[in-house]
């Protein structure tokens, strides 16, 4: 904020008494606000400036080094003339006349209203020295003076703002979202694929939202029927209960599991346990039959009968 004083009488060059004022300047709804008098003599010029800067944004302010869409001024004024100076190097290369403005650095664009919006940029990078400043001249018989008052960015201050097409999803409408991805240049609004947490199949591919867009995972074990990416996910051998051949030995079958187009599947295949030498009975190997002496008796028993039958029927002829 810069004020400045200029007074002239056009009847003497005399010392003269002037008095400039700075009163506190607060306009309701606005951020910045400057005000200056000059009472010189019979005369009395005020200047009094005031203005938000703002975008069009959801709350209408830029924020985060970002403008939404457009970065204006929402400006008033009182006093003669107001100007948008920039590109001024120093506050003192700010003054006055009884013509209005002068500079010694910058340029000096006049405003035609006392109110409005003054548009600063609409995209791209905007990073520039640029001030509001009224002006206002007063005479009063054959006094004259001048004053003006600034509020801005000069000198070694810049506004810089990357303007975008959004910055928030509130920047958005219709249910669209503000894209950051990439550079801040091609930030927008856009409609999102998906929302986050949200899962789909396509044939054995498995999709999952990230940044509202769906995301290819591909194959993934436990989605989409997937059982298996590699046969060392399948686990270990498929093993029967031991059983007895047809050849009368132990066998089980073993099946080796291995994995084919993201599924886990095998062949039977039977594999020795056991050679039995005595049979096999419920998948065990039967044992080596116990001696039996009952049969010898019974044996012997018989042959005695025969040796007595033959030994009979011999003494009766």
């Amino acid at each position: 904020m810069k004020t400045k004083i200029f007074f002239l009488s056009i009847f003497s060059l005399f010392l003269l008494v002037s008095f400039v004022a700075a009163a506190p300047c607060t306009v309701t709804g606005y951020q910045s606000c400057s005000q200056q008098t000059n009472n010189f003599h019979d005369t009395n010029s005020f200047a009094k400036v005031w203005y938000n800067l703002k975008d069009l944004s959801s709350d209408g302010y830029p924020a985060n080094g970002y403008a939404v869409k457009k970065l204006f001024f929402d400006y008033g004024s009182e006093g003669d003339d107001l100007h948008i100076v920039e590109d001024v190097n120093s506050w003192d290369d700010v003054d006055c006349d009884e013509y209005g403005i002068t500079l010694n650095s910058g340029q000096d664009f006049l405003i035609a209203s006392d109110n409005g919006q003054y548009p600063i940029a609409s995209s791209g990078e905007y990073n520039k020295r640029i001030a509001l400043v009224s002006y206002d001249y007063d005479e009063s018989s054959g006094w004259w003076s001048c004053v003006y008052t600034g509020y801005g960015w000069v000198g070694t201050s810049y506004l810089n703002y990357k303007i975008v097409q959004c910055e928030a999803n509130s920047d958005c409408s219709g249910g669209q979202i503000c894209n950051k991805a990439g550079d801040w240049k091609s930030w927008s609004c856009v409609t999102p694929e998906c929302n986050v947490g949200q899962t789909k199949c396509e044939g054995t591919n498995s999709f999952s939202c990230s940044n509202d867009k769906w995301v290819n995972n591909g194959a993934t074990v436990g989605q989409c029927t997937v059982q298996c990416t590699d046969s060392t996910q399948c686990g270990a051998p498929d093993e029967s209960e031991p059983f007895c051949s047809t050849s009368g030995n132990v066998v089980k079958t073993v099946t080796t599991k291995v994995c084919s187009s993201y599924a886990c599947s095998g062949t039977p295949q039977e594999t020795a346990v056991e050679t039995c030498q005595y049979g096999c009975d419920s998948g065990i190997c039967k044992g080596k039959p116990a001696f039996n002496y009952w049969w010898i008796i019974l044996g012997s028993l018989a042959v005695v009968v025969i040796i007595g039958i033959i030994y009979f029927v011999k003494r009766k002829k």
